[in-house]
């Protein structure tokens, strides 16, 4: 399960598009061709809270080396799925102002994942009202790689840094090319792991990033006060509460596309940070105005799909797991089987989780997908004259026998209570998927079979 709002982020793969029939007319001769143009879509997302920040600024604070771990893990489980990094502002202040902090906020973590410290340089040299790094960050950076300020002298620290560098002139002062190689040494120290430019969405082919790399303001908030809420913090002089609770709409997003894509950026919708907002107003609901603003009662995105501006960004995020309020539901996918392991196309169904009830039916594949919160543990699934017992926890690792046997057991091969020992039942287990898979039966849990295991329960 991923994280909760409170916490620093997460990441998680993105529920599939189910394929839907596509109707066309006959042509007038019979010989000429029709089109079938397919959107990009995500197939995971990314999240890093506003907490990862400096208040109010795009400094990126050491705690979010945690969550670029979640990203490395998505990443290897995506191979070749290029980015797009979406960063977003609360609904306070102008649209204008919230659209460079956004960007720059999206353009710290770019920096990041590219190690492009010019990149960080140009944030440091060019202030915005309070997102200004000043030395409080350089103290940040040097403690977090190892050269904390043990005296009121910060030039103590920087020359510590400077010697043991190598490169630079040991003099105390953290000019452009010692701030080079500190913004080099963080990044190191946050990200375990270095993205070409290439690998993201528009493949670095424009010199300000477009389609790599967007701010999209206040535009797309999660949550929206109600008019009374909003009235009342209005009239109140202390914004602390104002602003905790807003904390959620202030985030950067970072989308995973299916392995392949490219977009050339002059096809691409979203402005780059560098320009106004007139590319986003663009893209608007016709009612984004009402979306976006306070309305009788307090609006969730993930309850109500009403509060996001922009129509393109709601169709990229209408079912992302990160553009929760909450902090992140994840999604199961169920497959309804008869007794001989064959789909049961349109099957009804009841589920039951923490006492909601859900009566629906299955898709022609027997299949439905269902987002669940952190705090679900388990239910109950009835289908077909059946009720099943359904446990949420966490998944190890496919290299873990544990988290073997929990997919073996999921894919209809019982191995028992998934205990991470090596049973009669999870050998017999194993040897009948080995089997099935043309792979020699061995009854080992070896990389092959993992692989195997992984692959097919993936897709």
């Amino acid at each position: 399960m991923p994280d909760t709002a409170e916490q620093g982020g997460f990441g998680i793969g993105v529920p599939p598009d189910p394929w839907e029939p596509s109707v066309h007319a006959a042509t007038a001769t019979g010989k000429e061709k029709t089109t079938i143009r397919l959107g990009i879509r995500p197939v995971a997302c990314w999240r890093l809270n506003n907490c990862r920040f400096q208040f109010g600024c795009s400094f990126v604070m050491p705690e979010a080396r945690n969550e670029f771990g979640s990203l490395q893990s998505l990443r290897s489980q995506f191979e070749g799925a290029p980015l797009s990094v979406f960063g977003h502002a609360d609904p306070v202040g102008d649209d204008a102002f919230n659209k460079d902090l956004s960007g720059r906020r999206a353009l710290a973590i770019y920096g990041i994942l590219t190690r492009d410290a010019a990149r960080w340089e140009r944030l440091y040299a060019s202030p915005l009202g309070a997102d200004s790094w000043k030395d409080s960050e350089i103290d940040t950076m040097l403690a977090a790689v190892g050269f904390p300020q043990a005296s009121a002298n910060r030039s103590d620290a920087i020359r510590a840094f400077q010697q043991a560098d190598g490169t630079l002139t040991v003099d105390g002062a953290c000019g452009p090319a010692t701030r080079a190689r500190l913004f080099l040494k963080y990044m190191d120290y946050l990200c375990p792991f270095v993205v070409p430019k290439s690998g993201f969405l528009g493949a670095g082919q424009d010199p300000d990033l477009k389609a790599d790399v967007q701010g999209c303001s206040e535009f797309n908030p999660l949550l929206v006060f109600s008019q009374a809420e909003t009235d009342a913090f209005n009239a109140s002089a202390d914004k602390t509460e104002r602003d905790s609770e807003n904390s959620v709409n202030r985030r950067v997003l970072v989308l995973l596309f299916e392995p392949g894509t490219y977009v050339p950026p002059s096809k691409w919708p979203c402005p780059r940070t560098t320009e106004s907002t007139s590319g986003c107003l663009a893209r608007m609901w016709s009612d984004a105005s009402t979306r976006r603003n306070p309305q009788a009662v307090r609006r969730v995105f993930e309850d109500t799909l009403d509060t996001f501006g922009c129509r393109f960004y709601h169709r990229l995020n209408v079912d992302s797991p990160c553009e929760c309020a909450s902090g992140g539901k994840v999604w199961i996918n169920i497959q309804l089987l008869d007794s001989n392991q064959m789909p049961i196309p349109n099957a009804p169904y009841k589920l039951t989780i923490n006492g909601t009830v859900t009566d629906a039916t299955a898709d022609s594949k027997g299949m439905f997908t269902k987002f669940i919160s952190p705090a679900d543990s388990g239910g109950t699934l009835e289908s077909s004259g059946r009720t099943y017992d359904l446990t949420f926890q966490p998944l190890p690792p496919v290299t873990e026998l544990k988290g073997l046997q929990i997919r073996l057991n999921n894919f209809g091969y019982s191995c028992g209570a998934p205990n991470g020992a090596m049973t009669p039942e999870t050998e017999a287990a194993i040897r009948a998927f080995q089997s099935l898979h043309g792979l020699p039966e061995t009854g080992v849990s070896d990389s092959v079979t993992q692989n195997q295991v992984k692959q097919i329960y993936g897709s």
